[in-house]
Order: structure tokens, then C-alpha cells, then sequence
């Protein structure tokens, strides 16, 4: 395993290029941790001596004729890979629940069409010899507007390199991390909630991407996007008898051809403020009912598990949902519902940098996605 403290005696047996590619392996599969790198070790060993290279850095730029542009390329290479696992370390270390809650997929598009889940016509019958008819969907998708880029950058100056101030680039690194993971939570969570500035819901209507409220009921338009509640008012979370109001508005659902859809809620999403009114409701092993003047009890088993099969339903909550108090609280299969496009991935990048502020390096940690609703059928929210 390559250790950082052999990597000027490395570069010079091997090449700049070749121990570059080794050191990004090793980042990549675990072997090599980065909390060992040294910049002014990084940079003595594919450069040279600091206080004679560094300000020719300066005057001309890192990949400048100045500096050898193969060991240059080195450097960078090496550092970026070190910033991006100290990033993604940091970033997956963070406690989160989006990925419980939306469908992630990789795209290339700043923006598409979506066709939602229920939007896609059902299987006809079909005579003997007869064609097979083709799926009918280009009137109902959703289409939501270009997300924005999220990051944030990280600048190596002169300072940093001569006085080997690797500790403190590090940090950064792990913060902006822990805030890349952080932010989105809040973004990809407020979408799922709809709210005020963060629309979830662009049906296309007429030809044109539409921002809808995500959850309502209110039918007036009678168009797919808006043909059946998903919002439950008047329905805070006490007991069971709430959890079987949202369920009833689930299985109450039906495709734009009027067949059911039977939803299968998997998931209860609540504030952090009603946690533990919900994991008493789902754990609880009996309930107890006093019809009002009589003596007697009925003591039966867990309604919900035993009426509703829902002994898989999984409890998240988040604070990002604490601006609702105990008052709102949501029950469905989230994933059929919501799904994630990302156009750019957590990543860490070189950008060029600025001689004027004795910038060396400078390194850019930066996502691009945005967490979008398909349907509205699949989730109901309740309201106190």
C-alpha cells in the first residue's frame, strides 16, 4: 500500500503521471486514507522545492510553461482526489432520509419530460392477429424547470503550500461535505412538502410545464394532475385512527382509466415534534377501546399492522419538517412518487486559479439536482 510519506522517493521511480493514478486508486478502494497528505509533501514531490516553485506559481500559474505541466497536472490531480474523498466522507457520514424518499437517476438533460407512474395506459384486449396498441402517455408527464448548481469553492494559496497548512484545507473539505448532504436534505424534503418555493408539482398543461399544488382536494379542474385528494385536513396524528383516514384516501386512488391503483404505503414521514406519538402507534402490541357509559373494554391487537399489513411501514422523520410542528405528517410509497434527477453528482473539481490573490489551486465541491413529483397519487398528506 502507498504511503504518503514515500511519495517524493515514489514520483521520482516512477513518474509524476503513474503515482498520480496509484494515489487516486487507492482513495477511490479505501487503501489509502487522506487525512496523511501533505501539500507542501505533495507538492515538493511532483514539483519541487516550495520556496523556489511556488512563486513561480505565482507569476505565471500552476499549469503555466513556468512549471513543468506534467508534474503540475500531478499536483492537481492528487489534491482533487484527496479533497473529493475527504468530501464524500464527510458527505455520507451525515445522518440523512432522502434517499429512503425519492428515486434517484442520472441524466444528462437540464430538462425532460417525466411521465408519472399512473399516466401510462394498462394493458387491452387484443382479437387473435390483431396489433398490439403502443402506450399512450404524451399529454400526462410533468416537466419541472432547470435546478441551479450547489457548491462551493476551495482555494490553495501560497501560504497553504509553503506553511503546510494541509489541516486546515481538510476541514473545509469535510465541511462542505457535511453542508452538500445537508443542503440536499432541505431542498430535496421542502419539495417533498410542496412548499413555498420549493414547487414539487409541473404538470404539463396545454403544452406548458405548470407548477400545481402537489396535494389538494379540491377536484375543480378535473384533470388528471388534480382528479383525486391526497389531503387529508382535520387529521392530526393521535392514533391509529388517523393512520387508517390517510390510508383510506391511498386506497381510494385510481389511474386516469378509473382502475385502482392499490397503493401500498411503506413509509410514515413525520416531524421530529410527532416521532414519538407515531412509533407508539406503530409499536404498540394491544389497543384499548371504552365504549362511552359502559363497563366494558375491547382490547384487541395493533389495528393498523393487524388491518393494513403495514408491520413493514417504515418511520422517518426530519427537522426539516419541524417548521409543520405536530401538525402535518405524510403516509405512501414516497419512491413511486418522487424521483431525483441528477445532471451533476457530488464531485470535486480543479478550476483555475488567481495569481492576483496568491491562489495556487482552487477546487470547486458542487452538485446539481433536484428531487421532482411524477404523480400525485402515491402520497397523502394529513393536516391538523
Amino acid at each position: 500500500m502507498l504511503n504518503w510519506r514515500e511519495l517524493a522517493g515514489l514520483v521520482d521511480r516512477y513518474g509524476p503521471a503513474q503515482i498520480a493514478t496509484r494515489i487516486t486508486e487507492g482513495l477511490s478502494a479505501g487503501t489509502l486514507a487522506p487525512d496523511g497528505f501533505s501539500l507542501r509533501g505533495a507538492w515538493s514531490a511532483f514539483v519541487g522545492d516550495p520556496d523556489a516553485t511556488v512563486p513561480r506559481a505565482m507569476r505565471g500559474g500552476l499549469h503555466s510553461g513556468l512549471i513543468e505541466e506534467v508534474r503540475a497536472g500531478a499536483f492537481a490531480w492528487v489534491t482533487q482526489s484527496v479533497l473529493y474523498a475527504k468530501v464524500q466522507s464527510a458527505y455520507a457520514e451525515q445522518p440523512g432520509i432522502l434517499d429512503d424518499l425519492v428515486s434517484p437517476y442520472e441524466t444528462s438533460m437540464r430538462t425532460e419530460k417525466l411521465v408519472g407512474f399512473t399516466a401510462v395506459d394498462g394493458p387491452a384486449d387484443v382479437p387473435e392477429g390483431a396489433e398490439y396498441p403502443g402506450t399512450g402517455f404524451s399529454d400526462r408527464a410533468v416537466e419541472p424547470p432547470e435546478p441551479s448548481k450547489r457548491g462551493r469553492m476551495i482555494e490553495i494559496t501560497d501560504e497553504a503550500i509553503r506553511f503546510d497548512r494541509t489541516g486546515t484545507i481538510l476541514t473545509q473539505a469535510a465541511s462542505i461535505g457535511k453542508k452538500l448532504r445537508q443542503d440536499r436534505e432541505k431542498y430535496g424534503l421542502n419539495t417533498i412538502q410542496d412548499i413555498t418555493g420549493y414547487r414539487a408539482f409541473y404538470p404539463i398543461v396545454s403544452g406548458v410545464p405548470t407548477a400545481k399544488d402537489l396535494y389538494h382536494n379540491a377536484t375543480a379542474d378535473g384533470e388528471w394532475y388534480e382528479s383525486q385528494d391526497n389531503l387529508a385536513a382535520g387529521n392530526a396524528l393521535t392514533d391509529w385512527t388517523d393512520v387508517q383516514n390517510a390510508y383510506l384516501l391511498l386506497a381510494s386512488m385510481k389511474d386516469e382509466r378509473g382502475d385502482y391503483i392499490n397503493v401500498v404505503p411503506d413509509t410514515l414521514l413525520v416531524p421530529v415534534a410527532l416521532l414519538a406519538t407515531a412509533a407508539q402507534i406503530l409499536s404498540a402490541t394491544e389497543m384499548r377501546v371504552t365504549s362511552g357509559g359502559s363497563a366494558y373494554t375491547s382490547v384487541s391487537a395493533n389495528a393498523v399492522i393487524q388491518a393494513y399489513g403495514l408491520s413493514g411501514l417504515k418511520l422517518r422523520a426530519s427537522m426539516y419538517l419541524d417548521a409543520q410542528s405536530t401538525t402535518t405528517w405524510y403516509l405512501g410509497d414516497f419512491k413511486s412518487q418522487f424521483v431525483e434527477r441528477v445532471l451533476i453528482p457530488t464531485e470535486v473539481r480543479e478550476i483555475a486559479g488567481d495569481p492576483r490573490r496568491d491562489i495556487v489551486a482552487a477546487f470547486i465541491a458542487r452538485r446539481k439536482s433536484q428531487v421532482a413529483a411524477i404523480d400525485d397519487k402515491f402520497v397523502v398528506k394529513s393536516t391538523a
